[in-house]
């Protein structure tokens, strides 16, 4: 039997009495006291479970064009858990779940050549069991890796105004190039080059024009800029323009420099001439009727056109014919050649149709006959 202090008397204390408050005793300290320190201590380690999103470039703000990589992985973790990676893409209302690779504890996405479309929030979430984390979003903007610019900055312009087009391309890479374009058709101009000039712009040189980058040496292009469209204003009238190679033949062989000439017969007008080379117009100079060529810079291989515009009205000619000087000059050396030929074949002829010359060869072989 087992007795209980008293201050007075000990008193019997059955058995299963005694069980029973040990138990409930048990069962007051695992609900007090140990269930919520367990329950404190997965908290803690779940709040120390940290998720690492890392974007590289690490800015925000990237170009059409560039690749961006994005790196996930969990920072103070048990190393017994094993961590499964998701990633998701948020635009305005629309999430998106997107694929990945998970190696080595971590997981990689990959955005290559982004678009506008690619902008938006994108985080990634760490799931081991019943344990999950999500990391911060990363907000990426893809900006418009090459604009279009005008100047005048105005869509439409008069006749013979000059127009000057400007190619930004916004990147961190460096050594573009530049490709224009109009009406979707590529524009023979130095690639070097930001800017085209239209130095005195007439109604077909009305057009979309766009541009784009081309990396040097590598076949690596940007993508296409903003469409612009030029509208000139200008009326035609019937007159074609006549072009003339104006340098003299013996002047022409001995210094090698070549004169152009334009044109407008017939006309009381007074105009101003716009030169071309290769379908681009030359910038304006002093003597506009005509054009001064040197040698070298494939200067004589080019294709040259003019046409006119009128003084005091919105009018201009047709182009002129094209010139190509080199071809000029083979085909006066080719008429040359023929000239002296020819001049040989008739001083042979008169040789000898000559009554002169025949009684010569009489006197000289009847002195041959006598000997």
């Amino acid at each position: 039997m087992i007795y209980n202090d008293g201050f007075t008397q000990l008193v019997p204390v059955p058995l299963r009495e005694m069980v029973t408050k040990s138990t409930m005793d048990k069962w007051i300290f695992f609900y007090t006291v140990f269930l919520p320190t367990l329950i404190s201590i997965t908290e803690n380690r779940e709040s120390r479970v940290r998720v690492v999103l890392m974007a590289d470039p690490a800015w925000s703000n990237v170009v059409a064009g560039e690749t961006v990589n994005f790196t996930c992985r969990v920072n103070d973790s048990e190393p017994f858990m094993q961590w499964e990676y998701s990633w998701k893409k948020r635009r305005g209302a629309e999430e998106t779940t997107l694929s990945s690779d998970t190696e080595g504890g971590l997981s990689v996405y990959t955005v290559s050549h982004v678009t506008e479309s690619d902008s938006a929030q994108y985080l990634c979430e760490a799931r081991a069991g019943e344990t999950s984390a999500v990391s911060v979003t990363h907000t990426l903007n893809v900006l418009q890796l090459v604009t279009l610019t005008v100047q005048p900055d105005r869509r439409t312009f008069k006749n013979t105004e000059q127009v000057t087009l400007s190619c930004k391309i916004h990147s961190n890479l460096s050594d573009w190039g530049y490709l224009w374009y109009k009406d979707e058709q590529e524009l023979p101009i130095d690639t070097a080059v930001d800017t085209y000039t239209i130095h005195s712009a007439v109604p077909s040189d009305s057009g979309k024009y766009s541009c784009r980058g081309n990396k040097k040496g590598e076949p690596i292009y940007s993508d296409g800029s903003n469409t612009v469209n030029i509208n000139i204003s200008g009326l035609l009238v019937g007159r074609q323009a006549v072009l003339t190679l104006e340098t003299p033949w013996a002047a022409m062989f001995g210094t090698g420099n070549l004169t152009l000439r334009c044109v407008v017969r017939g006309s009381p007008a007074e105009w101003n001439y716009t030169w071309y080379r290769n379908g681009l117009s030359l910038p304006p100079g002093p003597g506009r009727d005509t054009l001064a060529l040197t040698p070298g810079n494939h200067s004589y291989h080019s294709e040259y056109m003019c046409r006119g515009e009128s003084t005091d009205d919105m009018t201009y000619t047709e182009f002129s014919k094209g010139c190509v000087p080199a071809h000029k000059i083979s085909r006066a050396l080719e008429n040359l050649a023929r000239c002296a030929l020819g001049a040989a074949i008739l001083l042979f002829l008169a040789i000898i149709v000559n009554e002169g010359f025949w009684r010569r060869v009489r006197k000289m072989r009847g002195a041959t006959s006598e000997e």
